[in-house]
Protein backbone atom coordinates (compact mmCIF):
# COMPACT_ATOMS: atom_id res chain seq x y z
CA UNK A 1 0.00 0.00 0.00
CA UNK A 2 2.89 2.38 0.64
CA UNK A 3 4.14 1.92 -2.92
CA UNK A 4 0.70 2.81 -4.27
CA UNK A 5 0.32 5.91 -2.13
CA UNK A 6 3.88 7.02 -2.86
CA UNK A 7 3.35 6.71 -6.64
CA UNK A 8 -0.01 8.46 -6.22
CA UNK A 9 1.70 11.38 -4.52
CA UNK A 10 4.35 11.54 -7.22
CA UNK A 11 1.78 11.49 -10.02
CA UNK A 12 -0.33 14.05 -8.17
CA UNK A 13 2.70 16.30 -7.68
CA UNK A 14 3.65 16.06 -11.35
CA UNK A 15 0.07 16.84 -12.42
CA UNK A 16 -0.09 19.79 -10.00
CA UNK A 17 3.25 21.18 -11.28
CA UNK A 18 2.06 20.76 -14.86
CA UNK A 19 -1.20 22.58 -14.09
CA UNK A 20 0.67 25.39 -12.33
CA UNK A 21 3.07 25.76 -15.26
CA UNK A 22 0.21 25.83 -17.77
CA UNK A 23 -1.64 28.48 -15.76
CA UNK A 24 1.52 30.58 -15.48
CA UNK A 25 2.26 30.38 -19.20
CA UNK A 26 -1.37 31.08 -20.11
CA UNK A 27 -1.46 34.12 -17.83
CA UNK A 28 1.80 35.40 -19.20
CA UNK A 29 0.73 34.93 -22.81
CA UNK A 30 -2.79 36.33 -22.55
CA UNK A 31 -2.21 38.76 -19.69
CA UNK A 32 0.48 40.59 -21.61
CA UNK A 33 -2.08 41.28 -24.36
CA UNK A 34 0.36 40.09 -27.01
CA UNK A 35 -2.37 39.63 -29.61
CA UNK A 36 -3.83 43.14 -29.41
CA UNK A 37 -0.72 45.30 -29.45
CA UNK A 38 -1.13 48.38 -31.62
CA UNK A 39 1.38 48.84 -34.40
CA UNK A 40 4.42 50.89 -33.66
CA UNK A 41 3.93 54.62 -34.07
CA UNK A 42 6.08 54.82 -37.18
CA UNK A 43 3.99 52.08 -38.80
CA UNK A 44 0.74 53.80 -37.82
CA UNK A 45 1.78 56.89 -39.76
CA UNK A 46 2.43 54.97 -42.96
CA UNK A 47 -0.49 52.60 -42.48
CA UNK A 48 -2.95 55.50 -42.22
CA UNK A 49 -1.81 56.88 -45.58
CA UNK A 50 -1.69 53.46 -47.22
CA UNK A 51 -5.29 52.76 -46.14
CA UNK A 52 -6.48 56.14 -47.39
CA UNK A 53 -4.86 55.51 -50.78
CA UNK A 54 -7.28 52.66 -51.42
CA UNK A 55 -10.25 55.03 -51.03
CA UNK A 56 -9.03 57.25 -53.88
CA UNK A 57 -10.15 56.86 -57.46
CA UNK A 58 -7.77 56.87 -60.39
CA UNK A 59 -5.68 58.85 -61.38
CA UNK A 60 -5.22 60.23 -57.83
CA UNK A 61 -4.52 56.77 -56.41
CA UNK A 62 -1.57 56.20 -58.75
CA UNK A 63 -0.17 59.68 -58.17
CA UNK A 64 -0.37 59.31 -54.38
CA UNK A 65 1.19 55.84 -54.48
CA UNK A 66 4.11 57.26 -56.46
CA UNK A 67 4.65 60.01 -53.88
CA UNK A 68 4.50 57.53 -51.00
CA UNK A 69 6.83 55.10 -52.76
CA UNK A 70 9.33 57.92 -53.30
CA UNK A 71 9.29 59.19 -49.70
CA UNK A 72 8.53 56.26 -47.40
CA UNK A 73 11.82 54.35 -47.76
CA UNK A 74 13.87 57.41 -46.74
CA UNK A 75 11.49 58.18 -43.88
CA UNK A 76 11.74 54.62 -42.57
CA UNK A 77 15.55 54.73 -42.74
CA UNK A 78 15.59 58.02 -40.86
CA UNK A 79 13.21 56.66 -38.20
CA UNK A 80 15.56 53.69 -37.71
CA UNK A 81 18.45 56.13 -37.20
CA UNK A 82 16.44 57.97 -34.55
CA UNK A 83 15.53 54.73 -32.79
CA UNK A 84 19.20 53.67 -32.77
CA UNK A 85 20.11 57.02 -31.24
CA UNK A 86 17.43 56.59 -28.56
CA UNK A 87 18.69 53.09 -27.79
CA UNK A 88 22.25 54.41 -27.53
CA UNK A 89 21.10 57.05 -25.05
CA UNK A 90 19.32 54.38 -22.98
CA UNK A 91 22.48 52.24 -22.94
CA UNK A 92 24.62 55.25 -22.05
CA UNK A 93 22.57 55.91 -18.89
CA UNK A 94 23.26 52.37 -17.70
CA UNK A 95 27.03 52.59 -18.07
CA UNK A 96 29.35 53.31 -15.19
CA UNK A 97 31.31 55.84 -17.26
CA UNK A 98 28.28 58.11 -17.99
CA UNK A 99 29.24 61.68 -18.82
CA UNK A 100 27.05 64.70 -19.30
CA UNK A 101 29.14 65.85 -22.28
CA UNK A 102 28.48 62.59 -24.11
CA UNK A 103 24.78 62.80 -23.23
CA UNK A 104 24.53 66.33 -24.62
CA UNK A 105 26.30 65.23 -27.80
CA UNK A 106 23.94 62.26 -28.24
CA UNK A 107 20.86 64.42 -27.63
CA UNK A 108 22.12 66.98 -30.15
CA UNK A 109 22.52 64.20 -32.72
CA UNK A 110 19.03 62.92 -32.04
CA UNK A 111 17.62 66.45 -32.31
CA UNK A 112 19.27 66.88 -35.73
CA UNK A 113 17.85 63.54 -36.82
CA UNK A 114 14.38 64.56 -35.61
CA UNK A 115 14.54 67.83 -37.53
CA UNK A 116 15.63 65.92 -40.63
CA UNK A 117 12.68 63.52 -40.42
CA UNK A 118 10.29 66.43 -39.89
CA UNK A 119 11.64 68.09 -43.03
CA UNK A 120 11.33 64.84 -44.96
CA UNK A 121 7.76 64.30 -43.76
CA UNK A 122 6.88 67.88 -44.65
CA UNK A 123 8.22 67.40 -48.18
CA UNK A 124 6.10 64.25 -48.52
CA UNK A 125 2.99 66.01 -47.23
CA UNK A 126 3.47 68.90 -49.65
CA UNK A 127 4.03 66.51 -52.56
CA UNK A 128 0.83 64.68 -51.59
CA UNK A 129 -1.10 67.94 -51.39
CA UNK A 130 0.18 68.87 -54.85
CA UNK A 131 -1.20 65.72 -56.52
CA UNK A 132 -4.64 65.74 -54.85
CA UNK A 133 -7.57 67.80 -56.07
CA UNK A 134 -8.86 70.37 -53.52
CA UNK A 135 -12.05 68.43 -52.75
CA UNK A 136 -10.05 65.33 -51.69
CA UNK A 137 -6.99 67.02 -50.21
CA UNK A 138 -8.39 67.97 -46.80
CA UNK A 139 -9.91 64.55 -46.08
CA UNK A 140 -6.78 62.72 -47.19
CA UNK A 141 -4.41 64.91 -45.19
CA UNK A 142 -6.43 64.73 -41.95
CA UNK A 143 -4.53 63.02 -39.14
CA UNK A 144 -5.94 59.75 -37.79
CA UNK A 145 -8.20 60.23 -34.76
CA UNK A 146 -5.84 58.34 -32.46
CA UNK A 147 -3.05 60.81 -33.30
CA UNK A 148 -5.14 63.97 -32.88
CA UNK A 149 -5.33 63.96 -29.10
CA UNK A 150 -1.62 64.36 -28.55
CA UNK A 151 -0.86 67.75 -27.08
CA UNK A 152 -4.54 68.51 -26.41
CA UNK A 153 -3.68 69.82 -22.94
CA UNK A 154 -1.63 72.60 -24.56
CA UNK A 155 -4.35 73.78 -26.91
CA UNK A 156 -6.43 76.77 -25.82
CA UNK A 157 -9.79 75.87 -24.36
CA UNK A 158 -12.82 77.04 -26.34
CA UNK A 159 -14.53 80.07 -24.82
CA UNK A 160 -17.99 79.50 -23.45
CA UNK A 161 -20.47 82.20 -24.33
Amino acid sequence: MTNCSRSGWIIGGVLFASLALNLFLGGWLFGADKFNEPPAPRDMFFEAFNQKVETLAEPERTAVKEVLARHQPQLKKQMKRIMKSRDAIDRMYKREDYSRAEAEERFATMQEQSITIQQMAQAMMLDLADVLPPEKRAAFMERPKDMRGRGAEFRPKPKLE
